[in-house]
């Protein structure tokens, strides 16, 4: 989890936004019993990049575990 969370924030910094999102994505998607708190904050960053890329957030494509679509 830390090195894709690392990963999409260097990714960020370097405004490469396509592989920030896919490293976030992965960070957040990463099967657990309940959510890791980096994946909550690779949630928040997603958000905002995927923003920054499309003006609006992708939910659609991403498979949440239950427990993360409720926090």
């Amino acid at each position: 989890l830390l090195y894709h969370y690392a990963g999409g924030v260097t990714y960020g910094a370097l405004k490469r936004w396509r592989e920030a999102e896919e490293f976030f994505e992965i960070c957040v998607t990463a099967p657990a019993q309940t959510p890791a708190s980096i994946q909550l904050e690779a949630l928040k960053k997603l958000t905002l990049v995927q923003l920054i890329l499309y003006g609006k957030v992708s939910w659609l494509h991403l498979s949440f575990q239950p427990l993360m679509r409720t926090q």
